[in-house]
């Protein structure tokens, strides 16, 4: 038992992160071919438009997925080293709930919280 949680429910966690692991690579891959530009894209500018408005919406869902896909890497890494489920802010244990739903979280949900608020504070103070 590491930091109060089971080892079947750590190896739980990490078959379901290799699973989200693979489901993002796989999504990657198959998302490259969305990049393509065509001849036939390049003819009117209408479609090009939307050519680029579709590549602009799948490099976005790409930059979130490479996002999550870290946080993936990161939280197997701290099932390797014995530190899975420590909240980085306090030390304490991430609450098992939390764990479920998110296998990658890496702050308990207090310190989420606290984070969302400061960022909430940032981006409201950037554009005023």
């Amino acid at each position: 038992m590491e930091y109060g949680l089971t080892s079947d429910f750590i190896n739980r966690q990490k078959e379901r992160l290799l699973e989200h692991k693979s489901g993002i690579l796989n999504k990657l891959a198959n998302s490259l071919q969305d990049l393509h530009v065509s001849e036939e894209d390049l003819s009117d500018e209408v479609d090009l438009g939307q050519s680029i408005l579709g590549q602009n919406y799948a490099l976005g869902l790409r930059e979130r997925d490479l996002m999550r896909l870290r946080e993936i890497e990161l939280a197997l890494r701290k099932i390797e080293v014995g530190e899975y489920g420590v909240c980085e802010e306090s030390g304490d244990v991430i609450e098992f709930k939390r764990l479920e739903r998110l296998p990658w979280a890496r702050l308990s949900l207090f310190h989420a919280e606290e984070e969302e608020r400061k960022l909430k504070h940032f981006a409201k103070r950037l554009y005023l």
